[in-house]
């Protein structure tokens, strides 16, 4: 059975990526096509700004929060972000998780779900891409994006038809990856 981690990537109070990280995991979850998908939380991995000696191609980890992180990161087959938008790009907390590790990403299809209220977290996915190119990630091109305007109430995620449709899309392309 493929893992697919679906990451966390504001560790905010409050963040409304909780819910729509959860209910990606748990509609990915209900197709029963042979795929696990599992929630990875920033905010509880809390992991200090990047302080290892070495650079992370060098495969070379000091200490042990990064030695966890890579066996986590590590025992997935891919992967799916949901981000928000701060400031037009994504948050440095998910910044900080990519740049501890690098032959733990190699190779894995990823997919992105961004959020937020005015761009609905296009420019953060589009700033992601950038960095994960060269962690030599799959990218997938098609973006799930989440206005919260229209799709949250008191802070809450809330998806409809249109949402559940680009959702499941990605959850097959990222799956096809496999086959």
């Amino acid at each position: 059975m493929k893992k697919i981690g679906v990451i966390i990537a504001s560790v905010r109070d409050g963040r409304a990526g909780e819910s729509v990280a959860k209910y990606v995991a748990d509609l990915a979850n209900s197709t029963g096509n042979g795929f696990e998908y599992k929630l990875i939380d920033l905010k509880a991995i809390n992991l200090p700004l990047l302080n290892e000696p070495y650079p992370a191609v060098m495969n070379n980890y000091q200490y042990q929060h990064t030695k966890d992180w890579a066996k986590l990161i590590g025992g997935f087959d891919g992967f799916i972000i949901v981000t928000p938008e701060y400031n037009h790009g994504y948050p440095a907390a998910m910044k900080n998780a990519l740049d501890y590790l690098f032959v733990e990403w190699n190779n894995k299809p990823i997919g992105f779900v961004g959020y937020g209220y005015s761009a609905s977290g296009a420019r953060a996915i589009e700033q992601l891409r950038q960095v994960l190119v060269n962690l030599q990630l799959k990218t997938l091109w098609k973006d799930v994006l989440i206005n919260l305007f229209t799709n949250s109430k008191d802070g809450i995620f809330q998806s409809n038809d249109f949402v559940d449709t680009q959702i499941k899309d990605l959850i097959n392309r990222l799956e096809a990856t496999f086959k």
